[in-house]
C-alpha cells in the first residue's frame, strides 16, 4: 500500500519564469542535507526554455543532467529545498509483465488555467519495448512501459510525474508522453521511460545515491513482490523491512510498528498508535467521485475522565504554499499573497473539540445545538484558550489553538486544489449551506445545524470537518492580507522601528505581531456558510471576546513550548 501523503509531498511543479503556462511535473528521489535531487523529462526543461527559465514551486533549480527527449527522456535536477524522496525501482528482465499504478501529476483546468494536482490510476505493461540513445559512442537502451490509465486521465503537465507500483510504493517510470488511438477516450495511454535511463546519463552518479536505487534481481524479475529492500531505504510501501528496536510502551505489534516507521514517526513521539485505514476521496468541479485511496495516521490519546478520551494526530513537518492562487474561484484579497511556509511537526486533535470534551475539561457546556458528539460552539476565542490552559494543566503537555498556517497546512494535506476534496465539494462529503454551489457542483442540503464530528470524510491526514460544520479559532491576530498593514497607526510605526512589524511568519508560528489586537482569526467555515467560505484558503475573523452558534475550535499540541497564558 503506499504512503499517499508521502507520496504527494515528493511531488513538484516544473514552471518557467518566463512562459506562463508552460508546466510539468517532476519527484524528489534523494535528499541531503538542504538539497533535493529531483527527476524530470528532458522535453519538460526544454519546454519551459531551459535551465536558465527552470524553476522548481517557483524556486530556481541546478541542472545535473539531461538525456536526449528523443532518447533517454530524462532530466535530473538539485534543489536547495526539502521534498520527501520517493525509492526508485529499476526492473531487468525481458518477459511481458504489467503492474497496477498510480501518477501523481500535475494540470491545467479550464479556461484560466488553473493550475491542478491529481493522482491518476491504471496498469504499466513492460513488453520488451525500448528507448535508445548513443552515449559515449555506444548504443544504449532501457526499458519502455506502456500506461493505460482506468481512473483519471494523463494530461498536459504529467509529464515527468512518477510511474508508482500500487504493490511496493517503489517508482518503476517516469511518465513522457500520452498516446492517442482511435476510438479511445484521449487520456487513456501513454508511455513512461525505465528508471535505469538514469543511470545511463548520470555517468557520475555518487555511490550513495546508487545505493539507494532498488534493483530487481534477474533471479526474481517474474516477481517483483519477491525483491528484498536495502537496509534504511526510504519507500512507501508495506513491504516487510528491517526495524530497528523501539521503545514500544503500548505492546504494540510488528506490524504496527512497521507502519509507524513508514510514516516517519519519531521513536520518541508520543503517537505510538496507528488509526484504522480511512478513504481520502478526491472529486472533480462536478463533485463527481474522481479517487478513493486508503491510508492511515499515528495518534496519541488524553484521557479527560469519566470515559471521555482526546485523539491527536501526528502532522508530519512540511512546506506548502499558503494562500490563494489569483485564478482561483471566489477568493479575496486578504488571502495574498501566496507565501510558502516550513513547518515543524505537531500533533492536532482528529476532530474540532467536542462538547462532552468541553464539559470535561471547562465543566460547563455553553452550545446552541446540544449533543455529546457535536462540536462546541457558543465560544469566544478567550474560551478556547482558556480550555487549552486548562487541558495544558491537566494533562501536562503545552496544548494551544493553531496558528493560522499550522491550520491551513493540516487542512489542505498536500492539496493545492481549493478544497482537501478537490475542485470542489458536496453536502454529501461537508456541512454547508447546499442551497449554494462552488465550481459545477449540485445544489445539496441544508441540515441547519451542527452534525456529530466524525461524519464526513476526512483529509489525507486523517483530520475530520476541517471543511464546514464550525468555524474554528486559530491563535493569530487578525490582519488583512499577508503583508503588514498599509494603513499608517502610530503603533504599527512604534512595531516597525523595534523590528516587530513583519510578514506573515514563515516557520509556521502564530503572527502576533501588529495587525487588529482586538480580533482573532477563523477558518473553515461552517454549517451556516457557503462552500466558498470553506475553502482551504478562506480567512475570517471576529471579536476575540464574542461568541456564536457556528464557533468552535481544536486544539495543537507542540512539545517544548511553555503552556499557554491564563486567559481570566
Amino acid at each position: 500500500m503506499i504512503n499517499l501523503r508521502k507520496l504527494k509531498e515528493s511531488i513538484v511543479l516544473i514552471t518557467s519564469a518566463k512562459k506562463g503556462n508552460v508546466i510539468g511535473t517532476g519527484f524528489a528521489f534523494y535528499q541531503q542535507e538542504d538539497y533535493t535531487y529531483l527527476l524530470t523529462c528532458a522535453h519538460v526543461v526544454e519546454d519551459v526554455g531551459g535551465e536558465e527559465n527552470l524553476r522548481v514551486n517557483d524556486i530556481p533549480v541546478e541542472l545535473l543532467e539531461i538525456g536526449d527527449p528523443q532518447g533517454f527522456d530524462l532530466a535530473i535536477l538539485k534543489v536547495k529545498y526539502i521534498f520527501p524522496p520517493l525509492t526508485l525501482m529499476i526492473l531487468y528482465g525481458e518477459q511481458e509483465r504489467s503492474f497496477e499504478i498510480k501518477i501523481p501529476g500535475n494540470f491545467l483546468m479550464g479556461e484560466n488555467k488553473a493550475r491542478r494536482r491529481q493522482i491518476i490510476t491504471g496498469i504499466m505493461m513492460v513488453d520488451g519495448e525500448t528507448a535508445l540513445q548513443t552515449i559515449d559512442n555506444k548504443e544504449e537502451e532501457v526499458a519502455v512501459g506502456k500506461l493505460e490509465i482506468d481512473k483519471g486521465e494523463l494530461q498536459k503537465g504529467y509529464s515527468g510525474a512518477p510511474v508508482v507500483d500500487l504493490e511496493t510504493g517503489f517508482v518503476l517510470g517516469v511518465t513522457t508522453h500520452k498516446v492517442d488511438k482511435e476510438g479511445a477516450k484521449e487520456g487513456t495511454f501513454g508511455t513512461a521511460i525505465s528508471i535505469e535511463a538514469l543511470e545511463k546519463i548520470w555517468r557520475e552518479m555518487p555511490t550513495e545515491i546508487y545505493e539507494k536505487i532498488e534493483r530487481e534481481s534477474l533471479e526474481t524479475s517474474e516477481d517483483l513482490s519477491t525483491v528484498e529492500t536495502v537496509e534504511n531505504s526510504e519507500d512507501l510501501s508495506t513491504v516487510e523491512t528491517p526495524v530497528e528496536p523501539v521503545e514500544n510502551p503500548d505492546n504494540l505489534s510488528a506490524e504496527e510498528i512497521i507502519a509507524l516507521k513508514k510514516l516517519d514517526v519519531p521513536k520518541n513521539s508520543p503517537a505510538q498508535q496507528i488509526t484504522p485505514p480511512f478513504d481520502v476521496i478526491t472529486v472533480n468541479s462536478k463533485g463527481e467521485e474522481i479517487s478513493r485511496l486508503s491510508d492511515k495516521a499515528p495518534f496519541f490519546t488524553e484521557d479527560l475522565g469519566n470515559g471521555v478520551i482526546l485523539e491527536m494526530l501526528y502532522i508530519p513537518g512540511g512546506n506548502f504554499i499558503m494562500g490563494s492562487p489569483e485564478n482561483e474561484e471566489g477568493r479575496y484579497e486578504y488571502e495574498n499573497p501566496q507565501h510558502q511556509v516550513t513547518l515543524k511537526p505537531f500533533y492536532m486533535s482528529k476532530y474540532p473539540i467536542t462538547q462532552n470534551q468541553y464539559q470535561a475539561i471547562m465543566e460547563k457546556n455553553p452550545c446552541y445545538f446540544k449533543g455529546g458528539k457535536r462540536p462546541v460552539e457558543y465560544v469566544s476565542w478567550y474560551d478556547a484558550t482558556k480550555f487549552c490552559q486548562k487541558l495544558s494543566q491537566k494533562t501536562r503537555k503545552n496544548y494551544r489553538l493553531p496558528s493560522e498556517s499550522q491550520w491551513e497546512y493540516a487542512c489542505r494535506a498536500g492539496t493545492t486544489t481549493p478544497f482537501y476534496f478537490g475542485e470542489t465539494i458536496t453536502s454529501e462529503l461537508v456541512n454547508y449551506d447546499g442551497n449554494y454551489t462552488y465550481a459545477n457542483a449540485p445544489k445539496g442540503k441544508d441540515r441547519q445545524e451542527t452534525t456529530d464530528v466524525g461524519s464526513f470524510p476526512p483529509n489525507a491526514f486523517g483530520l475530520y470537518d476541517m471543511h464546514g460544520n464550525v468555524w474554528e479559532w486559530c491563535q493569530d491576530v487578525w490582519h488583512d492580507n499577508y503583508k503588514p498593514s498599509g494603513k499608517f497607526r502610530f503603533k504599527d510605526l512604534l512595531s516597525r522601528v523595534s523590528g516587530k512589524l513583519e510578514d506573515a511568519p514563515t516557520d509556521g508560528s502564530s503572527w502576533e505581531a501588529g495587525g487588529h489586537t482586538h480580533t482573532r482569526v477563523l477558518r473553515g467555515g461552517s454549517w451556516y456558510d457557503n462552500p466558498r467560505d470553506c475553502r482551504s484558503a478562506f480567512r475570517c475573523w471576529d471579536y476575540a471576546d464574542d461568541y456564536y452558534y457556528d464557533w468552535g475550535f481544536r486544539v495543537v499540541y507542540l512539545p517544548g513550548l511553555l503552556p499557554p497564558p491564563f486567559c481570566p
